[in-house]
């Protein structure tokens, strides 16, 4: 049986659920009203710890705003760190919570699930970043989420929808137009029509289901 003394002290030196406390006394400068926490995330967006924190990082809850045609878009702040925790904006959390699923029956489609944006760590690879982030430019985002994949049937898939999400918020959609295969492995780079309306139509500010696993390609062969 645990000390319950010990049991105490671990308790006591956190941050309070409500983050307003360290070990019990109150934080001397309280953090900012209507920002909320990772857990906060998690319950409203039904994500994962991890799946929230990526979403978080990569303020994409930011992307969503510019794209608002009437959203004040003055917030330049989308992620604050509270010692060991994460904060966004509750403006921020309602717009990712108002992304409708895809609901049209699109048939088997790829999607690559992205982690928050990260440098490359790979001598040959000619690109600065991957994964996604709202800072990333549309180039920097179109190369992240198409290139390098593993994938060895690629010629069955030329001409099926190709949707690259982040916590299953599609960050870019298309048709698969063609792919390049890497000199040396078994990767395909993915050349994306963005401009397919069907695709767009289909997913396009929408959220889809999540699959298992860390950032990879995953083949959806049904229906959303």
């Amino acid at each position: 049986m645990s000390d319950p003394s010990t049991k105490e002290r671990n308790m006591r030196s956190v941050l309070s659920p409500d983050l307003s406390t360290f070990a019990g006394r109150p934080l001397a400068v309280p953090l900012p009203d209507g920002w909320a926490s990772t857990g906060t995330v998690m319950d409203r967006l039904g994500l994962t710890q991890s799946l929230a924190t990526q979403l978080m990082v990569s303020e994409l809850a930011g992307d969503l705003a510019v794209r608002e045609s009437a959203a004040e878009t003055s917030e330049e702040t989308w992620v604050i760190r509270a010692g060991s925790k994460l904060l966004m904006p509750h403006h921020g959390l309602d717009l990712l919570a108002d992304v409708p699923l895809a609901g049209e029956a699109p048939g088997p489609y790829i999607n690559v699930r992205l982690g928050p944006g990260t440098l490359t760590d790979k001598p040959d690879d000619p690109r600065q970043y991957v994964g996604f982030h709202r800072a990333f430019t549309e180039p920097e985002r179109y190369d992240a989420a198409t290139e390098w994949w593993y994938f060895t049937r690629i010629e069955d898939w030329i001409g099926s929808p190709f949707v690259a999400s982040l916590a299953g918020f599609v960050t870019l959609t298309g048709r698969i137009a063609g792919a390049t295969r890497h000199p040396t492995r078994e990767l395909v780079s993915f050349d994306v029509d963005t401009a397919d309306e069907h695709a767009c139509r289909t997913f396009s500010g929408t959220r889809i289901p999540v699959h298992p696993g860390g950032p990879a390609l995953k083949v959806q062969p049904h229906s959303v």
